[in-house]
């Protein structure tokens, strides 16, 4: 069966297309909304689940339920926050959006051109964070698996790069990290259990 990037691509396209278009917190707020919508497919909700009665035993089903549903509007928002705010919001409106407390910033200021390591966890506001360090000048590099779909790919590129943050694939990685490092760059690092070697859930 053949298939069709450009078509796969249009129905997320034309969510953001929508997103883009009304006040910057009501889209974050709709992304979360329709998110939530993804614990309606069977399989994603059975996973969900899954994972948290591993790390909540003591959960019971509505609550389990509730934080799922909660999870998968945070994902949503989490990309509407990449590949939305970059598109309506100037790097010097972000204070509007994410509170940073002035040591943080002014231990940043102060590693500009030195070269850091950031790490943070695969989850909540990544995106936000990514383009904060971006704006206060850090230079930053991450890592990550792009999607599959060229067309989504392309813009969350375009939308990073708004930001001054520079994606590159997990591929050859470590190389342009260190090089980065070398050039007075900063590096951020999603850790994530779900990891490649002996993932711990």
């Amino acid at each position: 069966m053949a298939t069709f990037p450009w078509l796969m691509a249009a129905p997320p396209r034309a969510a953001l297309w929508l997103l883009r278009r009304i006040p910057a917190r009501w889209s974050l707020g709709l992304a979360e909304r329709l998110g939530r919508l993804a614990w309606l497919s069977a399989r994603r909700r059975d996973a969900g689940r899954a994972h948290l009665r591993q790390a909540f035993p003591d959960w019971d089903a509505a609550r389990i339920d509730a934080i799922g549903k909660r999870s998968a509007g945070q994902m949503a928002r989490g990309l509407a926050e990449a590949l939305v705010l970059a598109h309506r919001v100037k790097p010097a409106e972000l204070d509007d959006y994410i509170a940073i407390e002035p040591e943080h910033r002014a231990f940043c200021e102060s590693r500009r051109g030195k070269g850091v390591i950031l790490v943070q966890g695969h989850f909540g506001a990544m995106e936000g964070n990514d383009a904060l360090y971006g704006t206060l000048g850090l230079e930053l590099m991450t890592p990550m698996r792009f999607p599959t779909n060229y067309y989504l790919g392309r813009d969350l590129l375009k939308a990073r790069d708004g930001w001054g943050v520079e994606l590159v694939p997990r591929a050859g990685a470590l190389r342009k990290m260190i090089r980065a490092l070398r050039d007075g760059r900063a590096v951020m690092l999603a850790a994530d259990q779900n990891a490649h070697h002996a993932p711990v859930f």
